[in-house]
């Protein structure tokens, strides 16, 4: 997470990814966002743990941190990241013991319904074909209790930055691996 942020938010050095993901905290707050105290926490495609790691430091009242992902190999990681010493090449990671990570398909919880008070999709969408990211945004209303709320945060692909990076020949590299980025 480091080198990424670095290389993608160079003015920000190794906290580049924090300063990068903290514009998204700050609009959802600006937006009314809110983890109401003792709530479930749903992060839907949470790869390695980073927005599930983040969400609970941020929330210290929820009682409960759900990040569920696809991949069994970034479950794993997510799983055994804060039992190593990564300070040094990944933001710092803290076993909190209200974390647990699920192999699951996001739009397939297998969780409860009605379970959780906030379900997130961060940095996700991009990754999906549109019926893909409807299917998991049936799932979240599924797992929202009444009142719960959905957190959509997306790269915004009409910036500046974006713009360059599609004039760009390494945006083709990009795409081989992003094939949704411009859906």
């Amino acid at each position: 997470s480091k080198a990424v942020g670095a290389r993608n938010y160079p003015a920000f050095g190794a906290e580049g990814e924090t300063a990068f993901r903290k514009a998204f905290d700050d609009a959802l707050s600006d937006a009314g966002a809110r983890v109401p105290d003792g709530a479930t926490v749903v992060d839907l495609g949470c790869g390695t743990g980073y927005s599930t790691r983040r969400l609970a430091e941020r929330f210290p009242r929820a009682s409960e941190l759900v990040g569920v992902d696809l991949s069994p190999y970034f479950v794993a990681v997510a799983r055994e990241l804060p039992r190593l010493d990564t300070a040094r090449w990944v933001n710092a990671c803290v076993d909190d013991p209200r974390v647990r990570y699920v192999c699951e398909d996001a739009a397939a919880t297998g969780l409860e319904t009605d379970s959780a008070d906030v379900c997130v999709l961060s940095l996700v969408v991009h990754e999906l074909p549109p019926a893909a990211t409807a299917e998991i945004v049936r799932e979240a209303s599924r797992l929202l209790r009444p009142g719960g709320q959905l957190w959509v945060t997306e790269m915004d692909f009409e910036t500046e930055g974006y713009r360059k990076l599609r004039a760009s020949p390494a945006y083709a590299f990009i795409r081989a691996t992003e094939p949704y980025l411009d859906v």
